[in-house]
């Protein structure tokens, strides 16, 4: 009988060794191409690992940048802490001065012999004096005396600070919200505090209207990038001075923004948030003044505080996706080996179960194959009570055409006369080499005597055909001996060797032909 095509084809010198030509690529395609289960264990613990150690790399990487941009926020609140800090003592300075300023006028004016002085002042403050405008203003609202020209026709009753002070007799330094001047043009901050008559009563205001650039010089010192900002607010929302770049603005209402709600909770601070004004996003830090009603704050845009971080996070990204195609390299190269070397080991394996159970001359079973097929024919013939040969084939005068051309003709002789037996019988037959010139056959599911019969004729008229061995014709004869199941014994080996003796029958009886064991017997 003809095996499977594993038992009776021999195997490539690509499939034995796993080096054949293209292996390499399979095992690629197979990696590739194929379900992580049908890979070996030890590729999917490959697989595995490399899985979990680029998930450790991302890990890692995501904490990191997360740490790298808590550190940026930090680090840029630290700095606008500080810098919030200067810039109060930066605007405070400019008030101080300003109101020593207006004290020195508001006492000159409140003294019976104050005129010379006051005169004298503002001769030399007209010359040198650095802000906008100066003025004392009487109780009716009307100039006095001011640093500016032309002001016999101005009056201030209606600005917010003069009701104030005359209706509130404290002594009270009074810082209002930006206005343009009447007088100059120009947008101004008034600084001011009430003149008192000898009896007490309503005497007037002295005014210096400070310019806003005055609280923002602080801006080009501090150097602190673009689109970061200093503001000084007061505590109704109105923003007195905002410079962002070299935008100067005041007169904003933010009383419904961030730093003024978070004002009224906590008298200095730093939060995040996207400006009202601009829609830009900053890191602002922020301080209550503790003597003035005024908010002072320093503001870093995201994109100057998170410059170094996203120029990190770029490069770690980068580190990160280099060491994943490093990993996924090696894992790959792994794989392919380790698949390259389980598939040599096991092509090896196979060939040594291939040569263990087949004749390494003709191919076909060896007598221990022989031996597990004919046990499986007879548990499949008990199961189905079906009956079955065992045939015994020895070839007629082998020996003296070996002995005529040779050993290599011999062989081959043997190589044709397997291959003549393996096509005169079915695919699911069994076709063994016993040794020498002696074959053994499991012709299955026969159902009587006669159709035994009529296979070891055919075996016999398939041998009988001449065959060109080295240039001359060689016709062989065929001596067949044959064991029935059940009906001469139900074991292999007493099947083996029935067929065996009904052989050598057959030689006595003259050769080429077939003789069954219960004749002999």
């Amino acid at each position: 009988m003809k095996g499977s095509e594993s038992d009776n084809t021999m195997l490539s010198d690509g499939e034995k060794t796993g080096t054949g030509r293209g292996s390499w690529f399979g095992a690629v395609r197979r990696l590739t191409g194929a379900r992580l289960g049908s890979l070996s264990r030890s590729s999917q613990l490959i697989c595995l690992c490399s899985l979990l150690l680029i998930f450790g790399i991302w890990s890692i990487y995501f904490y990191q940048i997360q740490r790298d941009y808590d550190s940026a926020i930090e680090e840029n609140s630290r700095d606008t802490m500080n810098l919030v800090k200067a810039f109060e003592e930066h605007v405070r300075s400019v008030i101080v001065n300003a109101d020593g300023d207006i004290i020195i006028i508001k006492n000159a004016c409140e003294l019976s012999n104050g005129s010379d002085f006051l005169t004298t002042y503002f001769s030399l403050a007209r010359h040198n004096f650095t802000q906008s405008v100066i003025s004392v203003i009487d109780e009716q609202g009307g100039v006095v005396i001011s640093t500016s020209q032309n002001t016999q026709y101005a009056n201030f009753a209606h600005r917010d600070y003069f009701p104030f002070h005359r209706d509130n007799p404290g002594n009270t330094l009074h810082i209002g919200n930006p206005v343009a001047g009447t007088l100059t043009g120009l947008n101004v901050i008034p600084l001011t505090r009430r003149i008192n008559k000898g009896d007490g009563s309503f005497g007037g205001v002295v005014f210096i209207g400070l310019r806003t650039d005055y609280f923002t010089e602080f801006y080009g010192v501090m150097d602190i990038g673009e689109d970061n900002l200093i503001s000084v607010t007061n505590l109704n929302g109105i923003v007195l001075a905002r410079q962002v770049r070299d935008n100067l603005a005041s007169g904003q209402n933010v009383t419904a923004g961030e730093l003024q709600r978070r004002a009224r909770i906590q008298p200095n601070g730093t939060f995040i948030a996207r400006s009202a004004v601009d829609g830009i996003e900053r890191i602002r830090s922020y301080r209550l003044l503790d003597d003035y009603p005024l908010i002072v704050s320093v503001g870093i845009s995201m994109d100057t505080a998170l410059r170094y971080y996203v120029e990190q996070k770029r490069i770690n990204i980068l580190i990160a996706l280099l060491s994943n195609l490093f990993i996924i390299g090696m894992a790959a190269l792994l794989v392919v080996r380790t698949e390259r070397n389980l598939r040599e080991r096991n092509n090896y394996e196979r060939e040594i179960l291939y040569l263990a159970n087949h004749d390494a001359l003709t191919g076909l079973p060896t007598l221990r194959l022989v031996h597990d097929r004919l046990t499986m024919a007879l548990g499949m013939a008990r199961r189905h009570q079906r009956m079955f040969a065992v045939m015994f084939l020895d070839l007629d005068n082998f020996k003296a055409a070996n002995d005529a051309f040779g050993h290599a003709a011999g062989d081959e002789l043997l190589r044709h006369i397997a291959q003549v037996l393996t096509r005169a019988v079915r695919e699911t037959d069994t076709v063994g080499r016993v040794g020498g010139d002696e074959f053994i056959l499991i012709i299955g599911e026969i159902r009587t005597r006669h159709d035994a019969a009529v296979v070891a004729a055919k075996l016999i008229k398939a041998v009988n055909q001449p065959v060109l061995i080295n240039g001359h014709s060689v016709t062989m004869g065929a001596s067949i001996g044959i064991a029935l199941y059940p009906a001469d014994t139900e074991d292999s080996k007493g099947l083996i060797e029935r067929a065996d003796r009904a052989m050598y029958e057959s030689k006595r009886m003259g050769k080429n032909r077939y003789s069954f064991i219960d004749a002999v017997m």
